[in-house]
């Protein structure tokens, strides 16, 4: 479908992305949204493909050592940040939202330091890539103690 062919473009794209070479990258982002275009897709598929930033879901980063013992009624860590997403996918003005209680500054520290080197898929408006500011990313993390 040209759904399917517009997000297989996509993840080439992020691949290129990964391995630095930003141009690449932005054009198979706007060539997959114009197939969508010119293959009367669903405007609201078509407004959604691609509208928010995204970190690329085959990067993985070793979680820091958040805290040495299972604190009270920690299951999991939720996070926002307020970040720019630059239109090649960099990540600048990282601002941590709601630090949590428990949590060491080291490690708030090591988690901010981390959304800062992860790449992102960046946004399209109207089939042309675009910096997203002030874009608020929710992350999730699982501690390993909790995960048992």
């Amino acid at each position: 479908t040209p759904l399917e062919y517009a997000e297989a473009l996509a993840d080439l794209g992020d691949w290129f992305m990964v391995f630095e070479k930003p141009r690449k990258s932005r054009s198979l982002y706007e060539q997959g949204y114009k197939i969508l275009v010119e293959n009367d897709v669903d405007p609201a598929v078509i407004e959604s493909y691609m509208s928010r930033p995204q970190p690329m879901h085959f990067i993985y980063h070793r979680l820091p050592d958040l805290i040495g013992e299972s604190p009270e009624g920690f299951s999991e860590i939720n996070l926002e940040f307020s970040l720019t997403v630059t239109s090649y996918g960099q990540v600048r003005n990282v601002e941590l939202l709601n630090a949590p209680d428990g949590l060491e500054e080291d490690a708030l520290q090591e988690i901010t330091k981390q959304v800062q080197l992860t790449p992102f898929r960046p946004a399209l408006k109207q089939g042309e890539v675009v910096t997203t500011r002030e874009f608020i990313w929710r992350y999730q993390i699982v501690p390993d103690w909790a995960a048992s």
